[in-house]
């Protein structure tokens, strides 16, 4: 049996493949209803991977100062507010303040990914042990990761039958909540997660001695 971090691990995981490939049939469908051009739908779009390039390289450090617990919480929190932005977007007709708010909400999300799916390759790795390698349990992200994207898209055209592209994106929300309370269960092993300049304070607290 998968001791119980490895679990809620690929359980957050699976989330984070359902609720980012969910989005992606239901946003460019919501932008166009509010008859923007296609170059803005792009680019609204597009905030997602931007916010991410710029977060997946900062993770260490975010969590070297708050902590790994926190920065999960906060990580997971913005991907559940960022789906709750997006669905009440369908309710705001200024096109002004939509493209602020969606744009800001692809932002938040991509923050939140960025920032948990880094942080839990980590913590993943330091539940290596003689029974489950890392080769195995690095795969396991992989695979829980390519089950969630599999599923989002089943999901979101199943939801958008109801004539409303605010459901899809509030289930993405709920989904987040329970990955928000898993991850409340989780026993953080600080340790594991060390940055690269405390690996080198420690090779030379060796060549020292």
């Amino acid at each position: 049996m998968l001791p119980l971090n490895l679990c809620l691990l690929y359980f957050i995981n699976i989330v984070i493949g359902i609720t980012t490939s969910e989005t992606l049939p239901v946003l460019p469908l919501l932008i166009n209803s509010k008859s923007l051009s296609q170059f803005t739908n792009g680019a609204i779009i597009s905030l997602f991977s931007f916010s991410m390039l710029l977060f997946i390289p900062l993770t260490p450090k975010i969590s070297q100062h708050f902590g790994a617990q926190i920065t999960m919480i906060f990580s997971i929190t913005a991907m559940a507010l960022s789906t709750f932005l997006n669905a009440l977007c369908e309710f705001n007709n200024n096109i002004y303040i939509f493209i602020v708010v969606c744009s800001i909400s692809r932002i938040c999300h991509g923050i939140g990914v960025a920032i948990c799916s880094t942080l839990l390759c980590a913590l993943a790795a330091g539940e290596k042990n003689e029974k489950y390698n890392i080769e195995w349990i690095i795969g396991n992200v992989e695979l829980t990761s390519n089950i969630g994207e599999l599923f989002g898209p089943i999901i979101s055209s199943f939801l958008l039958k109801f004539n409303l592209f605010c459901i899809p994106l509030f289930a993405c929300s709920i989904l987040n909540v329970f990955a928000l309370i898993a991850a409340f269960f989780i026993k953080y092993k600080n340790e594991e997660i060390e940055t690269q300049s405390e690996n080198k304070k420690l090779k030379v607290n060796e060549i020292v001695h």
